[in-house]
């Protein structure tokens, strides 16, 4: 009786450019998880944009380097690709070797059950076409704070998050499809998540060149397919990226604060379990919803968008 094949577990892509005084509790974090000696971790590491960034970069290199961890691998550029661009190639790369990616940025501390969430999800949901993403982020919904299943949503998160091969495929960099949802109010509504959040606006701002977001055309193209990403009920990644090092300032710095809804609370140490329908969950999307409304609604994102 032949043993069974051993269980594959997805490589992690961790895309890092200056943050040098958080990057240690981000692979501290990733070090918890018990499935992480095991997993193939290849941290991508963006080029200086200009001279001032030269010594933050070769530190944070020289952490990855000095880690001690021999799963880990440095991808180092020589040019500065700017976020956008390091996750499109990256992303990329390891679907076509591995056919899955979990996708980490170097400002998220993880929970110790996250890759055993990504890992469980990606092998139960891999055949099914309707499924685009798995998150490990989610928005602080308080009546969703003691609750145990994960839910599907069509929307994204771009705060820890895993996907397949034959989703990223999917891909559009040039928002093929935008000028279609653009001329119909009810699209750009339906879009904005029922009017909750002006993403509509984004993607105006990332076609105008006045952001460089690959999360915003992430989500145009998941949205074109009619894709679904399965959220965990609580969690499972904290943002910590409010420093000055941080690669997205101005407009950009200021939609991914507000993103965060301000309120990251601590991940959650508890794995989830996964829903065995794959459908929207219509009740927590509204309770979704309506909590990214209010709470963005307090930072005036329409004000600070028009900046």
């Amino acid at each position: 009786m032949q043993s069974p094949k051993p269980r594959r577990l997805a490589p992690i892509g961790l895309f890092v450019y200056r943050r040098a005084n958080i990057l240690p509790s981000v692979l501290a974090s990733l070090r918890n998880c018990p499935e992480f000696a095991a997993t193939d971790c290849f941290v991508f590491s963006d080029g200086p944009k200009n001279q001032e960034a030269v010594g933050d970069v070769e530190r944070v290199r020289a952490i990855v380097r000095d880690c001690g961890m021999k799963n880990v691998q440095l991808i180092a550029s020589d040019e500065n690709r700017g976020l956008a661009r390091s996750i499109e190639a990256g992303v990329g790369r390891l679907c076509d070797q591995y056919g899955r990616a979990i996708v980490l940025e170097d400002d998220l501390l993880v929970s110790p059950s996250l890759l055993a969430w990504f890992n469980a999800a990606l092998d139960k949901y891999e055949s099914d076409d309707r499924v685009f993403q798995i998150s490990g982020h989610n928005f602080d919904v308080p009546s969703m704070r003691s609750e145990d299943c994960g839910f599907f949503v069509p929307m994204i998160t771009s705060w820890g998050w895993a996907t397949w091969a034959r989703a990223w495929k999917h891909y559009q960099p040039d928002a093929t499809g935008w000028d279609e949802i653009r001329a119909k109010r009810s699209a750009r509504r339906d879009f904005d998540l029922g009017g909750n959040y002006p993403y509509a606006r984004m993607m105006e701002m990332q076609l105008a060149g006045k952001i460089d977001s690959w999360a915003i055309r992430w989500y145009l193209s998941v949205y074109r397919q009619r894709g679904l990403a399965l959220f965990p009920p609580r969690t499972l990644v904290q943002n910590i990226g409010s420093d000055g090092a941080a690669t997205h300032r101005g407009i950009a710095g200021r939609i991914r604060n507000a993103l965060a809804i301000r309120r990251s609370p601590a991940p959650d140490a508890r794995v989830p379990t996964l829903p065995e329908q794959v459908s929207v969950d219509e009740g927590k999307f509204r309770r979704l919803k309506r909590s990214i409304f209010w709470q963005s609604s307090k930072l005036s994102p329409l004000h600070w968008l028009t900046k």
